[in-house]
């Protein structure tokens, strides 16, 4: 059992009468931080941007939109969607400008902190960001001292609500920080994370060569999506699919498919390019304290985890090993499975690495184990592009959310190129995902050289 011995003053000034809150380790962290003479809150060095985003004054107008699951936990990387100012979220309210470092207020122990390098002012945060602006810090060193574990402390300690944990933007903004008095370490700090960034966008030119080449084998220089919302079929045709929703016989569906039907290919089914049946995964009964904290357990993984050709690493869940051994035993990953979305975003694709010596997944992916002449990159390629994801949302059920049962995911098409096009795929990919793991390595290098600094291993 842990105990921590505190003054009723300490009480007194923060108001917290929760046992969490003096965890010895957060104590410990603070405690360090203000031992170094370069120890100050953050507020005095950036403030709270509070520049706002108005849909309605030009609701025809485009925005591009991030969102918290947009941030890649590992190095900070982001997407966003285009949407319409009338398509707005009630979330899409906070404006973005160059160099401003986004926090999650949302669950701070999975550290979603992003630094936003577009220049374009039509981008916006959502109101589940603290939006931070650098004055007397550089905004890079920030970024990585965000990602030490000297600020998560903090802003874990700082939260409130058990079933949904939360921090406010004041408690971010008053975090006890290290600035050190050499500029020259930020400026180090900076070159590395764009060097890091760098790395990040070679990795992306290798991702769209993949894509091009596979443009290239299926004949699609750019796939033309019909906007015709009305389609009339046969009866015949119903009674073929026995499908009822609208939506199933959309004119986009049928354009993804006759591209390849047109592509020249032998056109096959998932059910033909498997080697064991298909399988999906479970979620451990709620209750069964199977998750474990830290990484001392087995990676656990759910469709927030599937990024595009690869499994994340960070603020990922890992349950229990004879949970793992047992009840979930069906679902236990091998080195080049593919995994598929078949609840919520259908068809989103990743390959195991065979550095994954150990894993699992939930209800919402399945299994592809596929047979030697198919190769597994190539597949998660084929899936994850515009023209695979139309023709597995064609087949997918939207009921509460899109799902997709085993037996309609085994009836998916896909066209079988040559072997050696498909290595030719694969190889870029596996290009591109060495470059990203070698910007992660940067970034990790770069955290713990901020680290360093706290503790005053370094000037």
């Amino acid at each position: 059992m842990s105990v921590s011995i505190i003054k009723y003053s300490e009480i007194r000034k923060d108001m917290r009468y929760d046992a969490e809150y003096y965890k010895q380790e957060y104590l410990d962290t603070e405690r360090k931080l203000e031992k170094n003479r370069n120890c100050i809150s953050l507020n005095k060095v950036a403030k709270r941007s509070k520049r706002r985003f108005n849909p309605l004054s030009d609701p025809t107008a485009e925005f591009n939109y991030i969102e918290i699951e947009n941030i890649d936990l590992s190095n900070g990387k982001y997407t966003y969607s285009t949407l319409k100012n009338y398509e707005a979220p009630s979330r899409a309210r906070k404006l973005l400008a160059y160099e401003d470092v986004l926090i999650s207020t949302v669950r701070p122990n999975r550290n979603a902190v992003a630094i936003f390098l577009h220049k374009e002012s039509n981008f916006v945060g959502s109101t589940g960001f603290a939006i931070i602006k650098s004055e007397k810090i550089n905004p890079y060193y920030l970024f990585v001292f965000l990602k030490t574990s000297y600020a998560v402390n903090q802003l874990v300690r700082r939260t409130s609500a058990a079933m949904y944990p939360a921090v406010s933007e004041d408690d971010i903004i008053s975090i006890k920080i290290i600035l050190p008095d050499e500029k020259t370490t930020q400026k180090e700090i900076e070159s590395r994370i764009k060097s890091a960034y760098e790395k990040e966008k070679e990795s992306d030119k290798k991702i769209k060569e993949a894509e091009e080449k596979l443009s290239e084998a299926l004949k699609i220089k750019r796939l033309k999506i019909s906007e015709k919302k009305t389609n009339i079929i046969s009866f015949a045709e119903y009674k073929k699919t026995l499908r009822l929703d609208s939506r199933f016989y959309l004119q986009k569906y049928e354009d993804a498919i006759k591209a390849i039907n047109d592509s020249g290919h032998e056109i096959v089914n998932i059910s033909d390019i498997i080697r064991e049946p298909l399988k999906s995964g479970a979620t451990p009964l709620a209750g069964s304290n199977a998750y474990i904290g830290g990484k001392k357990g087995i990676p656990f993984y759910r469709i927030v985890d599937i990024k595009k050709f690869e499994l994340a690493q960070e603020g990922i869940l890992y349950i229990r090993p004879d949970i793992h051994d047992n009840a979930l035993k069906r679902s236990k990953l091998k080195h080049n499975d593919v995994l598929f979305s078949i609840a919520g975003t259908i068809g989103l694709c990743a390959v195991v690495p065979e550095t994954l010596k150990e894993g699992n997944i939930n209800q919402a992916l399945a299994i592809l184990r596929l047979k030697p002449d198919f190769n597994p990159y190539f597949v998660s390629l084929y899936f994850n592009s515009e023209i695979g994801r139309l023709i597995s949302e064609k087949i997918s059920r939207p009921v509460v959310q899109a799902n997709l049962n085993l037996t309609e995911l085994g009836t998916l098409p896909i066209p079988k190129l040559p072997k050696e096009t498909q290595n030719e795929i694969s190889s870029l990919i596996e290009e591109s995902l060495k470059l990203k793991e070698h910007g992660k390595d940067i970034i990790r290098a770069s955290v713990i050289e901020v680290e360093k600094v706290i503790k005053g291993q370094r000037a």
